[in-house]
């Protein structure tokens, strides 16, 4: 399936807009954390990166950043959610030129309602 120039970015923004909506719509909240490194992808949540790196020092050290990235984020929930701690790099404002962005989604606001965050 192929798309041309002017079709693909038509393409990519309507899944951001309905990766958007759909993250709004979340009762409780949610985050989402994208990693901006090199080589980070899905895989990324994986030790198989740094399995298949061979040895080269460059997709190792890739994939070791990478994996450190994961494990300090997925744990800043678990403290956040569970502990209740709140000083977590998920509270941390993201900057352009971060390796990892951070958004938060407040739960949606019933009509009538008011928010206490």
């Amino acid at each position: 399936m192929g798309f041309s120039r002017e079709e693909l970015p038509k393409l990519i923004q309507s899944v951001d807009r309905k990766q958007d909506d759909l993250l709004r719509g979340m009762p409780g909240g949610c985050y989402r954390v994208t990693l901006q490194t090199a080589r980070a992808n899905l895989m990324s949540f994986s030790d198989l990166p740094l399995l298949e790196t061979d040895g080269d020092d460059a997709p190792r050290a890739h994939s070791l950043r990478n994996m450190e990235i994961v494990r300090d984020h997925t744990r800043a929930f678990f403290d956040k959610t569970l502990r209740g701690r709140n000083d977590t790099v998920l509270d941390r404002a993201s900057t352009a030129d971060a390796e990892v962005r951070v958004e938060w989604f407040p739960p949606p606001v019933e009509a009538g309602a008011h928010s206490n965050r």
